[in-house]
């Protein structure tokens, strides 16, 4: 594996392409958080006729220094983006998405004339041209790895030094806002930051896939955590190892050299897949088992519910299904007597009555709270499988330890559970 970090041929581009992502893990943290995602599209695009006409100016005056002019050329384009948008904004009150969408539709179709023209008259520059949509990793060197290294060294000191600041924007506006701070530095920084970032990440992973870079490695880290110190640190985690693997897979898959920004983009996209699916909070299958779990639970609770009951109602019938009666005999709620009929055990009267206590308690609760007595039942039949033992507690203080329900139907007391 170290052998990567020292091959001449893939150390310049495998090291080079982590630091890039990686540093776009961490100002995409900032602009997911803010909630302004679309931005990093929007500029992304403004980039490319600024990063054609330095592109072609190169070609025509100054072969030597293509990639500075392209970088340049992107960088002020973005910038040009960037005041179009605020000025969208502020003076002609259009909406925030709105001129976004039209800068990033504007600027793109700006570039795509001009390449389009220049495939005509210069065939040799076009093919430049066009690799700059995809990026071009594996022509990179050493000299990457300085740039980018020390671009991602002002990024980090940034970030660490204006922490505060960009936690208190990012979050509450409005307090700082009330304390007398002026956020425009940091608003300033930030986009500083961004539009460097995308203009040095048209070498890497192009313009189209660049804004990707910007959104797939906070969102995977967004499922992990809830503090922002640990979501810049996932965030470059996975924006590093997205550049890593990437890079490997591009040339390693099936012994076939892959673009390699598309790879690195597709390997962030699996890991924030991986991540929506996955993590232990939020992650969508681990959702659905608890919730298939939780409608288990009342299942079996609601049967207990019901055979509690027919004590008070003997019409009380109910149709369970065989599997669900074999559960509830193996976890020792029921037992089987000679005539073939079911009946609670002592451990299944008391979690019965548990049940029937807390279904009763949030009626009595609701009436407490204005509510007609005919209209609680279908609420408590929800909140009787959620309440916990604290609010059971609160609830009973509260109500003066009721003896009965609305319905003038006893509460089981706490002492027989």
């Amino acid at each position: 594996m170290l052998s990567h970090f020292t091959d001449p041929l893939l150390r310049g581009p495998l090291i080079a392409s982590m630091l890039m992502c990686l540093t776009s893990a961490l100002i995409g943290t900032v602009v997911f958080v803010r909630r302004h995602t679309l931005i990093g599209e929007t500029l992304a695009h403004a980039s490319y006729p600024g990063a054609l006409i330095g592109a072609l100016i190169a070609t025509t005056f100054f072969k030597e220094h293509i990639e500075p002019l392209l970088l340049i050329g992107g960088a002020c384009s973005a910038w040009l983006g960037l005041k179009c948008t605020y000025a969208l904004e502020k003076r002609l009150f259009v909406n925030k998405d709105a001129s976004l969408c039209f800068i990033l539709v504007s600027f793109f179709g700006i570039g795509l004339l001009i390449v389009s023209r220049v495939q005509i008259l210069q065939p040799t520059t076009y093919k430049t041209m066009h690799s700059f949509l995809y990026g071009q990793v594996a022509t990179m060197t050493d000299f990457h790895i300085l740039i980018y290294a020390l671009f991602a060294s002002i990024t980090l000191g940034l970030i660490t030094l204006f922490y505060r600041p960009i936690q208190w924007t990012c979050f509450d506006p409005g307090f700082v806002t009330s304390i007398g701070k002026n956020t425009a530095f940091v608003h300033t920084i930030i986009s500083f930051l961004l539009i460097c970032n995308i203009a040095m990440g048209i070498r890497c992973t192009g313009i189209i896939l660049m804004s990707g870079m910007l959104i797939a490695p906070p969102l995977a880290a967004r499922q992990w955590t809830h503090r922002l110190s640990t979501l810049f640190f996932l965030s470059a985690t996975f924006g590093a190892l997205s550049g890593y693997l990437g890079t490997l897979l591009s040339w390693n898959m099936s012994q076939k050299i892959l673009p390699t920004g598309p790879m690195i983009l597709l390997v962030a996209s699996t890991l924030a897949l991986i991540a929506l699916l996955f993590s232990p909070k939020k992650g969508l299958l681990l959702q659905a088992i608890r919730i298939a779990l939780f409608k288990d639970r009342c299942k079996i609770e609601n049967l207990l519910k019901l055979m509690w009951k027919q004590r008070e109602e003997p019409n009380t019938t109910a149709t369970p299904s065989r599997l669900l009666l074999w559960r509830l005999k193996k976890e020792g709620f029921i037992f089987k007597n000679k005539n073939g009929s079911y009946h609670l055990t002592e451990e299944g009267m008391h979690r019965a009555e548990r049940i029937v206590r807390l279904h009763r308690l949030w009626e009595s609760y609701l009436v407490h709270l204005g509510q007609k007595p005919d209209s609680v039942h279908p609420h408590a039949e929800h909140m009787e499988h959620i309440l916990t033992p604290h609010i059971e507690t609160e609830l009973t203080t509260l109500l003066d330890h009721p003896d009965a329900d609305p319905h003038k139907q006893p509460i089981p007391t706490k002492r027989s559970l």
